[in-house]
């Protein structure tokens, strides 16, 4: 059976028992909100699929966030496959840490498999780090697999890919934005001290 994909908006549900956590106080943890698009099949959230296969909940994004568009075009490209997955075992990333994105707390990822008509994400599973090594999300041993009907996976993700593309002109992070300022500032000081404003 073949499924749509969609996209919808969501948020990060902080209501998870011990999920992902961003120190940014003295002596307290704070769980940040993060806004993203979840994947859909047939209209219903993929991340919700995922959890009832795993039978506990999932402290996990997607990787398709606006604020991070450097990232999301690379994960649209690899979605699509575009570019060479990310990670070993051929294993393309879906979801990810919710503070950090990175392999090294975990990642949802899927084998894409891209026929004539059908895209499947087969054998999703949890990843760490860079490993070849596979954690099963599914019960009895089994990985699930989607799979989709490739012209609306196509387009869906191409649609997103041609929305986040433009945000990539000029973008800085905030902490690049930072260091740019600084060394304008050293260089505008400096342009003084040797009086050359």
């Amino acid at each position: 059976m073949q499924t749509q994909l969609g996209l919808i908006a969501a948020d990060r549900d902080l209501t998870i028992q011990g999920g992902a956590t961003t120190s940014l106080h003295v002596n307290a943890l704070h769980r940040s909100p993060v806004a993203y698009l979840d994947f859909t099949a047939d209209g219903g959230r993929v991340l919700d699929y995922l959890t009832s296969a795993t039978g506990g909940p999932l402290d996990k994004v997607s990787v398709v966030r606006e604020e991070w568009p450097i990232e999301t075009v690379a994960a649209l490209e690899r979605l699509l496959g575009l570019t060479s997955p990310d990670l070993g075992n051929a294993g393309v990333s879906l979801y990810g840490c919710p503070e950090c994105q990175n392999p090294d707390c975990g990642v949802i990822t899927a084998r894409l498999d891209i026929g004539e008509d059908t895209v499947t994400w087969r054998a999703i599973a949890e990843q760490y780090e860079y490993t070849d090594e596979m954690v099963e999300l599914g019960t009895a041993g089994l990985f699930p697999n989607i799979r989709f009907e490739r012209h609306t996976y196509e387009a869906v993700l191409r649609r997103e890919l041609e929305r986040v593309q433009p945000m990539l002109e000029g973008f800085e992070y905030p902490y690049q934005r930072a260091r740019r300022e600084r060394r304008e500032r050293r260089r505008a000081g400096l342009l003084r001290i040797l009086g050359r404003h």
